[in-house]
């Protein structure tokens, strides 16, 4: 199945989705809602720029990250890890 990213305004969302109806009925169409992807990428820049601010954030180092899921582990879920 190949996926088609379209920008209408919202005035055309009613429109175009009862123009699609029949062929979502048949499954042969399937209306995506963006907010549940969660985030969507649309250029290689941007995901550059994606990349980059994660690595320039600060992280925890193994052991940290030892130390914090022990931490909720136990006091959020109240066992021992």
């Amino acid at each position: 199945m190949t996926t088609i990213n379209l920008k209408v305004e919202d005035s055309l969302v009613d429109v175009i989705k009862t123009v699609l109806s029949g062929f979502i009925e048949q499954k042969t169409v399937q209306i995506i809602d963006e907010e549940k992807l969660g985030f969507i990428v649309n250029s290689v820049e941007e995901v550059r720029e994606r990349v980059y601010e994660a690595e320039a954030q600060d992280g925890m180092n193994e052991e940290e990250y030892e130390i914090y899921m022990d931490k909720f582990f136990k006091e959020e879920l109240g066992v021992q890890r």
